[in-house]
């Protein structure tokens, strides 16, 4: 295509009257915002602070216990079960925290590095709250706040939440008492927070969630249907234009280099004979197999399966790039049992077992078994101080643990 039709193809982009309504959007959100001013981005701690002031009754926001008993009716009605099971004093049910003013709960940042934790000694209960906004969970993160918990709240009825921005669950491989954890999403707190808009509060205290709300959507934390639907008539109707603009991006070299760190990376293993790389067309996404799972899953053009660009394909492994994920990045091993054997159904049902996720059929199309989380962000990096052996280091060693998880847990299921 030449550059008159590129340019023809940008005019029809912003002469477009949804093109009008996306500017005065962001006219909007870029307005003086008080989380701006404090600097908040992703930063956990800051979002800590901020839910933390909004859950505790005392604060000066003049709510009292409100945000906090609608957090837990809003809880309650994902999963009743979870909180009709849990409190110990069978006096104390879910209406004792939503109908009573709760005078004496105490909300505590950071005790024994918890980011949030609520208190009631008249009531005996206990919440502790994980926040996580891009990093992942640690492998005994979880498992040491549970024991601080039942060993100094043991006559508590306890709850554990795990916030995140997609509400993700705690994963199997994150904690020895997964079941126990709650999730929430950020999508949850803003659901809250318009709901409370509606309400006669202090104007001040309308400006700071009408704030907060702003910044959640501009930084991507939540979503914005307003906003979604002119980004999907404008993508429908001048998908090359889009295209042409993001080619030439300013964070394109940046994610570019991360992508190559990654190819480099995936390609030193396979040369050394660990995994196969797969062909790749998504940006975001890179497959892989491994020659230990090889073994175990074999390759099979024959049958039909998961895949349909590959119908060989028994599983794959993918590492996750996409900068909205939660956490970023990682690796997934993702099964495909439609129209495999029965064989092949337990294997996987085997490997499935051994990390206590549920059965598969050969109806079912595809299983995300295990993630593997890499500590790295590049999110706040510029190209010139990416650090190219630190992310390579850290890619290794997430490589490694999947190799090793092979070689000590999945090579016992077929011996």
């Amino acid at each position: 295509m030449g550059e008159k039709e590129n340019i023809l193809l940008i005019e029809k982009l912003i002469t477009d009257e949804d093109f009008d309504k996306l500017n005065d959007y962001f006219k909007d959100i870029n307005n003086i915002n008080i989380f701006d001013v404090v600097g908040i981005e992703l930063k956990e701690i800051r979002h800590s602070n901020t839910i933390a002031w909004l859950l505790d009754p005392l604060e000066n926001h003049n709510l009292g216990a409100l945000f906090f008993q609608r957090f837990m009716s809003h809880l309650f009605e994902k999963d009743p079960d979870y909180f009709n099971d849990r409190f110990i004093d069978k006096n104390i049910n879910i209406l004792h925290l939503l109908l009573n003013d709760i005078v004496d709960m105490k909300v505590f940042r950071e005790k024994e590095n918890i980011d949030i934790l609520v208190v009631s000694r008249k009531l005996k209960i206990v919440f502790c709250i994980e926040n996580k906004i891009k990093a992942g969970i640690s492998n005994t993160q979880l498992d040491k706040y549970y024991k601080y918990i039942n060993e100094n709240y043991s006559s508590f009825s306890k709850f554990f939440l795990l916030l995140s921005p997609a509400g993700y669950k705690v994963p199997v491989d994150k904690s020895e008492n997964p079941e126990d954890w709650i999730s929430a999403s950020y999508e949850d707190i803003v659901k809250i927070l318009r709901s409370i808009l509606k309400l006669e509060i202090e104007q001040k205290v309308k400006y700071i969630i009408g704030d907060y709300i702003k910044f959640l959507e501009k930084e991507n934390i939540v979503g914005n249907d307003e906003l979604d639907g002119i980004l999907s008539r404008l993508c429908a109707k001048h998908k090359g234009a889009i295209d042409l603009l993001l080619k030439y991006q300013k964070s394109q070299p940046l994610f570019n280099r991360v992508r190559e760190i990654f190819k480099e990376t995936l390609q030193d293993y396979e040369k050394q004979g660990k995994i196969v790389c797969r062909k790749n067309t998504n940006p975001f996404w890179f497959y892989f197999s491994t020659t230990n799972m090889n073994k175990y899953l074999p390759y099979d053009q024959n049958r039909p399966g998961s895949w349909k660009w590959d119908p060989g394909v028994k599983y794959q492994y993918w590492v996750d790039l996409k900068e909205d994920s939660c956490p970023p990045p990682r690796i997934v091993l993702e099964l495909g049992p439609q129209g495999q054997d029965d064989d092949t159904i337990r294997k996987m049902n085997l490997i499935l077992k051994s990390v206590d996720s549920k059965e598969v059929t050969a109806s079912n199309q595809y299983r995300r078994t295990k993630n593997w989380d890499i500590n790295i962000d590049w999110t706040n990096d510029s190209l010139e101080d990416l650090n190219d052996e630190h992310m390579k280091a850290e890619i290794r060693k997430t490589l490694d643990e999947v190799l090793r998880w092979e070689e000590t847990e999945v090579k016992k299921l077929f011996p």
